[in-house]
């Protein structure tokens, strides 16, 4: 590498005359490869080639490289020391700010490198419809984690997104809700019977829930806090009964009593003794686990209240 030293007590004086400045007066430094042109300074001006270095000070460690055969085979400039752009513009035309422009076919794009560990790549796909991408890899093309086309939508995992947000994959989303009532009223049964939901008031896409249906799936790993209530009468008849209710979860191998879920309420007469059951149960779930609500009574016609059962979920 040639290493010229800039030494401040060096200075290059141009005189100005009427409206023009003076012929420059060449300086030689280091067998020709420096001179001084008029508005140039030329590096290597005997054209041996290799790399060039200008050091800022005998001892600093910040220089400027020139490395021959880098970049695409044609050179490239490597700083040692951060790069600060400053600018006092107000405009919003193509001259104002840093531009990275690509004339030919190739990408116009900037690189980020952990050496030896990861390369991240930001730019324009010009081999794509001149889409905008974020890739974690050298070729814009290849394993892009982010991409805006001309249209302005956007696609995560997907490069070709066609809606504003096109994602491909699970989202997991933090304090995702999902609250459900039932407006039906529903016999219980002396077994098992479960709980179906006809009204969604808000149903985040984190979870799954067929119209009328008593099962709700999650799509995300995580902890989920369930609340269950519901009110419940006697539909007919005066006689003493109970009902009995629990949630029930299946994450792979069948339906099972979720412990610490069980309540129960009691009923003495129709339309005079309605009571409501509340659970509460905090849950680590796996994404495609399923979760329901169910109820059953000792035989004397229990039933929900019209209004009277809700079910939330919320991702923690």
């Amino acid at each position: 590498m040639k290493r010229c030293t800039l030494i401040l007590s060096v200075f290059l004086f141009a005189v100005w005359s009427g409206s023009a400045f003076a012929a420059p007066i060449p300086i030689y430094l280091n067998d020709s490869e420096w001179y001084v042109d008029q508005n140039t300074i030329v590096l290597d001006g005997n054209d041996t080639g290799g790399d060039i270095s200008i050091q800022f000070g005998d001892t600093l460690a910040e220089y400027i490289n020139w490395i021959a055969t880098g970049g695409d085979g044609t050179g490239w400039f490597q700083l040692t020391d951060a790069l600060q752009l400053v600018s006092n513009e107000t405009g919003v035309t193509s001259g104002v700010g840093l531009t990275i422009e690509n004339s030919g076919t190739g990408d116009s794009l900037v690189q980020f490198l952990l050496t030896g560990v990861r390369r991240w790549v930001v730019g324009i796909d010009n081999s794509d419809d001149d889409k905008f991408k974020i890739a974690y890899d050298q070729d814009l093309g290849t394993n892009a984690a982010l991409t805006i086309d001309t249209s302005g939508n956007v696609g995560i995992g997907n490069s070709a997104p066609g809606v504003a947000l096109d994602v491909t994959g699970t989202i997991q989303q933090s304090n995702a809700y999902l609250y459900m009532y039932k407006s039906a009223i529903q016999d219980l049964g002396t077994v098992w019977t479960d709980i179906t939901w006809d009204n969604e008031v808000r149903k985040d896409s984190l979870y799954t829930h067929a119209a009328s249906s008593a099962v709700v799936s999650v799509g995300s790993d995580g902890w989920y806090l369930v609340t269950a209530e519901c009110s419940a009468d006697l539909g007919s008849g005066t006689s003493r009964s109970h009902a009995t209710w629990r949630l029930v979860l299946d994450q792979g191998g069948g339906y099972a009593e979720v412990p610490g879920t069980i309540g129960g309420t009691y009923h003495r007469t129709v339309n005079d003794d309605e009571a409501t059951m509340s659970i509460t149960r905090m849950l680590d779930l796996d994404s495609g686990d399923l979760i329901k609500l169910q109820g059953f009574d000792n035989g004397n016609d229990v039933q929900t209240m019209a209004n009277g059962c809700r079910f939330m979920m919320e991702r923690k």
